[in-house]
């Protein structure tokens, strides 16, 4: 199974002369390969591709799924 995921980063650290600068949110796309192992009932990620000329829409529709880890 392959799915897309959307990672949003902030990777900014503070070393005491930046603290003036904002923050800036990256925005990385992703195909995620994944197999479900039965035997452990987990999912495994088999394979990473990067997403090249994704269509906005398609990541922003009615059924995606947020969540944040």
């Amino acid at each position: 199974m392959e799915i897309l995921v959307e990672f949003h980063n902030k990777p900014k650290r503070y070393n005491g002369f930046n603290d003036s600068e904002p923050i800036v949110e990256t925005f990385e796309e992703y195909w995620l390969a994944l197999t479900y192992n039965e035997k452990f009932k987990r999912w495994i990620l088999v394979d990473v591709k990067d997403c090249y000329a994704l269509n906005k829409e398609f990541i922003e529709g009615n059924d995606v799924v947020k969540s944040e880890f």
